[in-house]
C-alpha cells in the first residue's frame, strides 16, 4: 500500500521518494518551538504549552522513555507519582 503525501504542492506516491527531506537541526526544532509557542493560542493556554515543550523536549532526545498518558500526566500536569491511570484515560473519545 503506497502512502500519498502532499509536500510543498507536490504529491508524492511514497514515503521513499527521490526527493531527499533533510531533518532539520535540534536547533532549527527549538526556533521553531519558541515561534509555535509565542502565537496567540498558546500563549493563552498554559497547560498547551506544557504539553507542547515536554513533547518536543522528548523527542528530541536519542534515549528517551516513551511518552504515556501516565508520563504526561505526573510530568506534565503535576499529578502525583502514585497517580492511578483511570480505565477511562486509554479510550479515545468518539
Amino acid at each position: 500500500m503506497d502512502c500519498v503525501t502532499c509536500w510543498g504542492g507536490l504529491y508524492l506516491n511514497s514515503l521513499n521518494s527521490l526527493l531527499q527531506i533533510r531533518e532539520p537541526s535540534v536547533r532549527e526544532v527549538r526556533c521553531e518551538l519558541q515561534s509555535i509557542l509565542g502565537s496567540r493560542e498558546f500563549r493563552q493556554s498554559r497547560g498547551l504549552t506544557k504539553l507542547l515543550r515536554y513533547i518536543c523536549s522528548k523527542a528530541l532526545v536519542d534515549d528517551a522513555e516513551p511518552i504515556t498518558e501516565y508520563t504526561i500526566a505526573v510530568d506534565v500536569f503535576g499529578k502525583p507519582q502514585d497517580f492511578k491511570e483511570s480505565a477511562e484515560m486509554g479510550k479515545a473519545n468518539d
